[in-house]
């Protein structure tokens, strides 16, 4: 039955016919800004690396940084906002770091060695 014909035997107009439509999500199409299972298997391949693996200078994750690599890597475009919810739902968390307050001198010394000699190559 036609938009159409439906107005015309409620009596009412053919916008509220388009109104309840969408109301009640009668439409074929499927909605927007849901992931699908490939995006989400791929999302998580990139959370399971470091931002350095691909090329960043960061050490951590954030929306920003997902958002760019999904659109680099894969050719998936995401608002950086949108994608909370996402990871939430794949079991990932925010976590802030933590200042420590007590010094391992061992790893210190050898961060101190490491970084710098990479310092001095530069």
């Amino acid at each position: 039955m036609r938009i159409k014909d439906v107005a015309k035997k409620y009596d009412i107009s053919v916008f509220t016919v388009y109104k309840w439509l969408r109301k009640d999500d009668l439409s074929a199409k499927p909605r927007k800004g849901s992931t699908k299972l490939k995006e989400e298997k791929k999302l998580v391949q990139i959370l399971e690396k470091s931002p350095r693996d691909f090329g960043l200078n960061y050490d951590f994750w954030t929306s920003k940084l997902i958002a760019h690599i999904l659109e680099k890597e894969f050719g998936i475009k995401y608002n950086p906002r949108s994608l909370s919810p996402v990871l939430k739902k794949l079991g990932f968390k925010y976590k802030k770091g933590k200042r420590t307050y007590e010094r391992d001198e061992k790893t210190v010394e050898g961060w101190v060695k490491e970084q710098g000699e990479k310092l001095l190559k530069k």
